[in-house]
């Protein structure tokens, strides 16, 4: 009797057991699918029909397994495993995408610190150069460097400081008081001059052994011949490190959703640490409707002459205008094309290259074949190429073997920006997605907010948006004027066709007003010859002196080294590069814009659309 009531009890305890163990499995993959479903809803790049979607899937997953743990028939140890894998799976994600998201803002949000300063450096000329000029500097002593800054200072105590009081008057007067501050002594010899290439002459010239220059200025330098080895003809003395608030440009609130925006994106050919304050060597507008889906992409020559605001709207290059701080940029181009432009996106050499790299590289249509100035094993084919990050650079670096010289190499940085563009909205980017955040961490400047770029990856993932991308660059004669921010020293300039700029302009407020763009060939510029003489379509109403008679001015540009073992294009046959012939149009005032986009010219601007993804 006693025997079968213990039989009986172990009956009933093994048939609990049986009840139990499938809660013990299904349990924890209900808590991870509810965990997932949580943390998807509050990711701000995802569409909330996804989290639907995956809160249906889920539900499912989650009744098939329940039903299935609780049928006798069916083999339990496979369905444990399942539940396993699945509860696994769901954590993980859960986990990371917490993880990634925190990235993605630190990407966005972490800028570098140098945007904040601006660098005063004092300049003294070094003792190589003063040794090949003894004519010049055999009066001047020389001074050891020494490895302690203010010791090195303190050596010049007695020495003549050069300043300019034109454009960088404040920042000239606050470096000078430091160091006058550090160094005790209220009463140095100082020499001011008219303009910042006036204060570097007198500097070489030895009227003054210490010159007090803005650190931005320096890249100016290398548009003067005379002063185009700066940086190996002088050594720097002391760094006054000035705080500079107003260089910061707010936080842009822009619905990159819903309102038409448009956007700066601007580079230079240096490589380390980016600033708002310097020079910008590419300089590319995009107008963006995110209700009509339509893009309009705008570049300009670096040397394109316009209006300076900070400097009185006195003309001047607008790589310079980056001088004054990128703010001044953004107002100048705003004035330039009647488009209000909030947005910017600032990189460098090395930043550009390592997002190529890091989305697999791009494929691109290049129009014509042809080579790297420096390196005849370095050949680009004409038709579809494929290239990785220091291949690219390249392409987009070379103007002097173009058949159009930098009117060409303005034209190639639209054709990569373009295929970036369309690789960051394919779907194999999500493969490269860790890696590219990676890439770019820290190594660019935008006033975009986490909110509004995770705000339009949300539109672009929910709609699964065809963009239409049209893409135009401005023109223009060579020639050589004074610029605002150089003084008295004529420099090599671009006079950009006004008839180019108001078609820019007409078609980018076109997508702002909500109409359907198509690529068309843009108008030629009056009397425009590719390499040859100027013609007379551009606009000198804001010029502060007359013009020098334009002439073609040529430039050296030092090929950047590469940051990684180059990969060249095969080396191809020698085919000269064939031109083709650029009609004469007649010389005439500048024409008005058109209401709508105009044919086709031949020989004017070359198609480098591609189809939308």
């Amino acid at each position: 009797m006693a025997t079968n009531r213990a039989n009986q009890s172990n009956d009933m305890h093994k048939h609990k057991k049986r009840k139990l163990n499938p809660l013990l499995f299904w349990i924890p993959l209900y808590i991870a699918a509810i965990a997932l479903v949580s943390v998807f809803w509050n990711m701000p790049m995802f569409p909330r029909r996804w989290s639907y979607i995956l809160m249906a899937i889920l539900v499912g997953i989650l009744g098939v397994t329940y039903g299935l743990s609780h049928h006798k028939k069916i083999p339990q140890i496979p369905v444990r495993i399942f539940e396993v894998f699945m509860a696994l799976i769901m954590v993980v994600v859960t986990v990371l995408m917490p993880v990634y998201k925190a990235k993605v803002s630190n990407v966005i949000t972490e800028q570098p610190e140098e945007q904040t300063y601006i660098y005063m450096n004092l300049y003294v000329m070094a003792d190589d150069y003063k040794a090949e000029h003894q004519d010049i500097f055999a009066s001047t002593p020389s001074y050891p460097e020494k490895s302690d800054e203010l010791e090195d200072l303190k050596q010049y105590l007695d020495a003549t400081f050069i300043t300019e009081l034109t454009v960088e008057q404040e920042n000239q007067r606050n470096a000078l008081t430091e160091v006058k501050n550090v160094l005790d002594k209220q009463d140095l010899n100082v020499v001011d001059k008219e303009s910042v290439l006036d204060s570097v002459a007198a500097l070489y010239n030895n009227e003054g052994q210490v010159l007090i220059m803005n650190q931005s200025y320096t890249g100016m330098l290398d548009d003067v011949p005379e002063y185009e080895n700066f940086a190996k003809d002088t050594r720097i003395l002391y760094t006054v490190k000035l705080t500079d608030e107003t260089a910061k440009i707010a936080v842009s609130d822009t619905s990159l959703t819903t309102e038409p925006f448009s956007i700066f994106i601007g580079g230079n050919d240096q490589e380390g640490d980016l600033s708002l304050i310097g020079r910008t060597d590419v300089n590319i507008v995009v107008t963006v409707n995110p209700q009509t889906h339509q893009i309009a992409i705008g570049s300009f020559p670096r040397d394109s002459f316009i209006p300076n605001p900070a400097l009185g709207y006195s003309g001047d290059k607008l790589t310079h205008l980056g001088m004054q701080g990128l703010q001044n940029t953004l107002n100048g181009l705003s004035d330039l094309l009647s488009v209000n432009i909030e947005n910017y996106i600032l990189i460098n050499f090395s930043t550009y290259q390592r997002i190529i790299d890091a989305i697999g590289g791009v494929d691109v249509d290049n129009p014509y074949a042809f080579g790297f100035w420096d390196n005849p094993n370095i050949w680009f084919e004409q038709g579809t190429i494929h290239l990785d990050g220091y291949n690219a650079l390249l392409y987009v670096r070379e103007r002097k073997t173009l058949p159009d010289g930098d009117f060409g190499r303005t034209m190639h940085q639209q054709i990569v920006l373009k295929a970036i563009i369309n690789k960051l909205i394919s779907p194999s980017i999500i493969t490269k997605f860790d890696s590219l955040l990676t890439a770019i961490k820290g190594t660019f400047l935008t006033n975009l907010s986490d909110d509004a770029i995770y705000g339009l990856c949300q539109k672009q993932l929910d709609e699964n948006i065809s963009w239409n991308i049209v893409n135009y660059r401005v023109e223009g004669s060579m020639g050589e004027s004074l610029c605002a921010s150089s003084g008295s020293t004529p420099l090599s300039v671009v006079y950009p066709y006004q008839s180019q700029v108001q078609f820019i302009s007409t078609v980018m407020n076109q997508v702002i007003n909500g109409e359907i763009v198509t690529q068309q060939e843009m108008v030629a510029g009056s009397g425009m010859v590719i390499g040859g003489v100027a013609g007379t379509d551009y606009d000198t109403s804001y010029e502060t002196e007359p013009v020098v008679n334009p002439t073609p001015v040529p430039e050296v540009n030092t090929p950047v080294e590469p940051v990684t073992p180059p990969v060249t294009q095969p080396p191809a046959e020698e085919v000269p590069v064939e031109t083709p012939p650029i009609e004469q149009p007649p010389v005439e005032p500048t024409p008005e814009v058109p209401s709508e986009p105009q044919q086709p010219v031949d020989g004017t601007t070359t198609d480098t659309s591609v189809p939308a993804q």
